[in-house]
């Protein structure tokens, strides 16, 4: 077995895509479910659990032979989190949104062909998603992926495509073309409409988040039950305030929170 491949270190790749597996909706998997996902062989995939149960970054789940994420990928993510204070600084700011307009904000960050929510703040609308920090959705199908993809550089928005082309062939062919349209929709209104997506009684619009120097990308969006948020309102004054606040929490990103 080859140790590496173009400058990747095979077996560390695979213990990071084993740790990507687990999800807010996955908490817990055993060996056998990993492999099946990874498309690996059980005893190559039994042997990274082990290390990865050594190291801390997964523990025994509840059910029996069963794995959690662990203390140490806990570590991580809130080391990642508090890298730039942007994920506390942009919470009541987002709160402040979603209780006006009664849906939910979320904060996300691309994770593979995936859009990672990193802070949510609901308000009391009459129809919320069972989503939550940790939650993921597709990139190509959902207002927050378009609204990373629209936030790239040209070159940057190629790669990531080629990426999820190959990650996700049969999904990338079908939901392509509501990207461009979607790119289309930012490239004159500077934001995108997502209509019944997420959930056929959901609408919702989203925004890139892009810091100062263009090198970081994340995405806003806001959603809520599609009888209250209209198209025409998410177009008005849902994506007005939707792009100031990107601008504020744009402003914090690449910024260091230890002065």
């Amino acid at each position: 077995m080859e140790e590496e491949r173009g400058g990747v270190v095979i077996a560390l790749a695979r213990g990071l895509m084993i740790l990507q597996c687990f999800t807010a909706e996955r908490r817990e998997l055993g060996p056998t479910d990993l492999a099946g996902m990874l498309g690996l062989p059980q005893p190559t995939v039994w042997r990274l659990c082990q290390t990865l149960k050594k190291l801390g970054f997964l523990v025994p789940g509840t059910a029996q032979d069963k794995l959690c994420i662990g203390e140490a990928v806990l570590r991580l993510g809130h080391a990642a989190a508090a890298n730039t204070g942007v994920v506390e600084y942009a919470y009541p700011l987002m709160r402040e949104l979603a209780q006006r307009f009664g849906g939910s904000v979320s904060l996300s960050s691309r994770f593979g062909a995936d859009m990672l929510i990193v802070q949510r703040a609901s308000g009391e609308g009459i129809l919320q998603l069972n989503l939550q920090v940790g939650s993921t959705y597709e990139v190509m199908n959902s207002a927050a992926g378009w609204a990373y993809l629209c936030g790239l550089s040209v070159p940057e928005r190629r790669q990531v495509l080629e990426d999820i082309r190959i990650e996700r062939p049969a999904k990338f062919a079908v939901y392509r073309q509501n990207f461009k349209d979607a790119l289309a929709q930012y490239d004159a209104e500077g934001h995108v409409i997502g209509v019944g997506k997420m959930h056929p009684l959901v609408n919702a619009v989203g925004v890139p988040v892009i810091s100062a120097d263009r090198k970081r990308v994340m995405a806003l969006n806001l959603g809520g039950a599609s009888a209250i948020l209209t198209r025409d309102i998410l177009s008005g004054p849902v994506a007005d305030a939707l792009k100031d606040l990107a601008k504020r929490v744009g402003s914090r990103l690449g910024v260091s929170a230890v002065l």
